[in-house]
């Protein structure tokens, strides 16, 4: 009866071993499906995705049409800025060219007056100008000494404040110009 009864709890034993590596194995065998469900997953996502030699290659075509991007952009931004200058120049010369008008018909109609009213008229030193002591209103509400010097075409022979202006405009837009192009360059 002993040897039977120490049989029995030698195969006890046994089945307890058994069962207790059984549930350690069940333990790991529940990691790796786990592990391999997730690997899996992520081998799903990655497929998804483009591989890195795609990537780069868009990255590239990307960085290239962002530099020819950025070339236009600079090239319109000169070319606006030329435009716009141009079109204050235009607008200075409209506003003169109009302001002369106004003097040349301002100027026959008193023109006349003067012939009526004037006895004499004195020319200056330099070059024959005419000149004469009174002061002119101009339609524009200027007034101007008939004693300053003017040149042929009615105006100051120094440049008006509005015409030093757009000059500088002018040189400033030039100098941005050079500075730009030196500054741009490709990659």
């Amino acid at each position: 009866y002993a040897k039977l009864s120490d049989s029995i709890e030698k195969s006890i034993e046994l089945a307890r071993n058994e069962i207790e590596e059984s549930k350690r194995e069940l333990v790991l065998a529940k990691q790796i499906r786990k592990n391999k469900m997730e690997y899996d997953m992520l081998a799903k996502v990655i497929k998804e995705q483009p591989d890195r030699k795609d990537t780069t290659k868009q990255i590239d075509a990307l960085k290239k049409d962002l530099s020819e991007l950025m070339e236009k952009k600079i090239k319109l931004e000169r070319k606006f800025q030329k435009r716009r200058n141009d079109f204050t120049l235009l607008m200075y010369s409209i506003r003169e060219l109009q302001a002369q008008l106004e003097e040349d018909s301002s100027s026959e109609s008193s023109d006349d007056e003067e012939l009526n009213g004037l006895d004499t008229m004195d020319l200056s030193d330099d070059e024959g100008i005419p000149v004469s002591a009174e002061k002119i209103e101009l339609i524009d509400g200027k007034t101007i000494k008939k004693g300053s010097p003017t040149d042929e075409n009615g105006s100051k022979g120094n440049m008006s404040v509005d015409e030093d202006a757009i000059l500088e405009l002018s040189i400033d837009k030039d100098e941005n110009d050079v500075k730009m192009e030196e500054t741009v360059t490709v990659p």
